[in-house]
């Protein structure tokens, strides 16, 4: 009997042993299996025709210098490690390959919004982008500045800012000379240059079927402890460059102010008098005030 159990004993040990013999071969064949799989991945990953180079990015802007832009998302793009992912190739398959470009290109102050990465086998990237635009012409003192509708001040390297491209922009900004300096590639943080978009928005949204120019925007001095508000000229008749003044007041941007009519007041004021003034066939007026809910007219 104990010869027997003795037997049995030595015949599970072989059995184990068997076994953990098995198992060491089918993980080590397992892991050399996925060692080779992953070797040949890379190897396929870094082939040529793989390759993608996302700073190839087509742009068809008619106000864009192509190939600065191009230059300045390479120099914009980098992260942490000083690498850029757009300054040259990399393989369609790495991972987070969209996320990352989309990151790249949003690191430049001319793009908006990324509105898409697509990969397109073997070797391309579909991106869109929605690029900032010239919108307005601010004038301090003799310098004309172009900025984007959010106030981004534009690099004249990056973008065609001649005045056959810039008519269209019309009618120019001005500020006070003593307003903030702009800084290229930054929003132009100054109240002045807020109140001139918020009435460029106004005049070519509301207004803009209307004769109506902006002349200028005035910053009055600050009166502590109430803030510096922004002041609007406009004029206003059928030669909107030698129309009637009008003292709009504070643009929309500023506070409510309880001396002064709100913003769609001050619209249907300049109706009433533009309505008046066509049964009339003329402007009479050298001046109108909208600022109260009496308009002032002065002929």
């Amino acid at each position: 009997m104990a010869k027997a159990a003795k037997k049995a004993s030595d015949s599970s040990e072989r059995a184990l042993t068997i076994t953990g013999i098995i198992v060491i071969c089918a993980a080590a064949l397992t892991a050399g299996a996925i060692f080779g799989i992953g070797v040949a991945w890379r190897r396929i990953a870094a082939r040529p025709e793989f390759q993608v180079q996302p700073g190839g990015v087509a742009l068809d802007a008619s106000w864009v210098r192509v190939e600065e832009m191009k230059k300045d998302f390479v120099l914009t793009s980098r992260d942490r490690s000083g690498r850029s992912i757009l300054g040259g190739t990399v393989s369609i398959f790495e991972p987070r390959l969209a996320e990352r470009v989309a990151a790249a290109y949003k690191a430049s102050p001319w793009v908006r919004d990324v509105l898409g990465v697509r990969k397109e086998f073997p070797n391309r990237l579909e991106v869109s982008l929605d690029l900032r635009a010239p919108y307005a012409v601010i004038k301090r003192g003799p310098v004309y500045t172009c900025i984007s509708d959010d106030g981004t001040v534009l690099d004249p390297k990056v973008y065609v800012l001649t005045p056959d491209q810039t008519a269209g922009l019309l009618p120019v900004v001005e500020i006070p000379s003593d307003s903030r300096l702009p800084t290229l590639r930054k929003v132009w943080d100054d109240p002045a240059v807020a109140g001139g978009l918020e009435m460029l928005h106004l005049c070519r949204g509301v207004l803009s079927k209307l004769p109506v120019a902006l002349i200028s925007i005035e910053m009055q001095k600050a009166v502590p402890p109430k803030p510096a508000v922004s002041m609007a000229w406009l004029s206003l008749g059928p030669d909107a460059t030698k129309g009637p003044l009008v003292q709009w007041g504070r643009t929309p941007n500023c506070g409510v102010s309880d001396f002064e009519v709100p913003t769609q007041t001050k619209v249907n004021s300049i109706l009433a008098v533009l309505a008046r003034e066509k049964q009339q066939g003329y402007m009479r007026f050298k001046q109108i005030d909208v600022r109260d809910a009496q308009v002032r007219c002065e002929e």
